[in-house]
């Protein structure tokens, strides 16, 4: 194998004949010196691989090679280690077609994410009934294929990573009885249709991913509600539409909800606003309406609150900064009205602050235009007043001010200048 690849990181492996090779690094052997772990993953070796691994490495187990440069065709000459439970292939941007996987009985990991295989998917992986975790992500010379009914007959996966590779048509329910997974992510294809409700039995499920798909419509399952373990959903850059459902108030762990350029309406659900957890809402580019609650981000320290491109109206929520970590608030292209909260000026982990195009009006708040962190303020296309207050000084790192198409009056304060806009 060192014969055929070439690396630094292979320098210490000491291959001269009659020397045991269980103690080189990245190899692990059983009680009876058989190899039954290659772990090279990253060390940035390049080479052709050997193609007859699994004839004088027969009991091998486990084979990780990611992160590295290899070709030939060693690929299809893998399928031939019977015993394997993980075969980890991801970031090696391989060619070639995918090959049948129904003779690995034993295994429980295949990651072959960012690859450029081409060809059909080979539906065997069905057969595979152990396998807790299955990645094809990045595969985009894949052809399109559509996701079996009979996928669910994997109920040991835990991690299901169909993402950018070639899917289309509709989800299937029978997802729904997958109810050990806990990652589930199809974003970045071509599916089509609604949401299954049946989506809402995966009880275990953390993440949810269903993002660029363009093509999935209806309305937002109420069962999505049944969630109550998920910290992160995704479902942007599709065409739903309807409200944000109420049942989301039992999602109790959820950190992460992204629903931005779909075709939502209705009102921002109060459930949101109660949250203690969450961390990231991002639902820009819908059609949104209403007052956003005031006391959203009180309970939680937001990181990201993305509501641009919408209809909202009413004031600006006060208490988003409560939690100390707000980094962006992009508020642009609605109809908020009222004046800027004072709260604002205190957010000091600001780093992009956006409310252009509103109704806003009033003074600027002290302190605002000299966050410390902060590298994007724009104020522009409001009725704002008065005069800019002299706190530049601050603000290091402010490199676009957008302040036209306001009533402000007075002169710049000198400290303008020192600043790298």
């Amino acid at each position: 194998m060192k014969t055929s690849l070439s690396g630094n990181a292979l320098s210490n492996w000491d291959v001269a004949v009659g020397k045991p090779c269980c103690n080189l690094k990245g190899v692990e052997c059983n009680h009876q010196g058989y190899v039954e772990r290659i772990d090279i993953t990253g060390w940035s070796i390049s080479g052709r691989f050997p193609s007859g691994i699994c004839s004088y490495l027969p009991r091998l187990r486990i084979l990780r090679l990611s992160h590295n440069h290899l070709h030939g065709d060693f690929l299809h000459s893998i399928i031939n280690c019977s015993l394997l439970e993980e075969l980890n292939m991801s970031f090696l941007y391989l060619i070639g077609t995918l090959p049948d996987f129904s003779q690995l009985k034993s295994l429980r990991v295949l990651d072959m994410s960012y690859n450029l295989f081409k060809g059909d998917f080979p539906m065997s992986v069905t057969n595979l009934t152990d396998l807790e975790m299955l990645n094809i992500n990045e595969n985009v010379e894949l052809n399109m294929w559509q996701l079996p009914e009979n996928i669910s007959r994997l109920t040991k996966i835990k991690s299901l990573i169909l993402a950018t590779c070639m899917l289309y048509g509709p989800i299937p329910a029978s997802l729904g009885n997958m109810t050990s997974l806990v990652h589930l992510a199809l974003s970045g294809n071509y599916l089509m249709g609604q949401i299954p409700a049946e989506i809402g039995s995966l009880k275990n499920l953390q993440l949810l991913e269903l993002y660029y798909n363009y093509h999935l419509s209806g309305s937002i399952p109420d069962e999505l509600g049944n969630l109550t373990e998920l910290v992160d959903l995704d479902i942007s850059v599709n065409k739903l539409t309807g409200n944000i459902p109420e049942s989301i108030c039992r999602l109790t762990k959820l950190e992460v909800l992204q629903l931005y350029n779909s075709s939502l309406t209705g009102e921002i659900p109060n459930a949101i606003a109660n949250s203690t957890t969450l961390r990231i809402l991002s639902i820009y580019d819908n059609s949104f309406t209403g007052e956003v609650p005031q006391n959203l981000g009180q309970q939680s320290a937001m990181i990201v609150l993305e509501l641009s491109e919408n209809r909202l109206s009413g004031p600006l929520p006060a208490r988003v900064c409560n939690g100390g970590k707000l980094r962006y608030f992009l508020a642009l292209d609605n109809i908020f009205s009222g004046v800027l909260p004072d709260s604002y000026a205190k957010c000091n982990t600001l780093l992009r602050f956006r409310v252009s195009h509103n109704r806003l009006e009033g003074p600027i708040p002290g302190g605002l235009l000299g966050l410390p962190h902060v590298s994007i303020i724009d104020l522009s296309y409001n009725n704002f007043r008065g005069t800019i207050a002299t706190s530049f000084g601050t603000a290091r790192n402010l490199s676009e001010l957008f302040l036209q198409s306001n009533k402000i009056s007075g002169r710049l304060p000198p400290e303008i200048s020192g600043l790298s806009i």
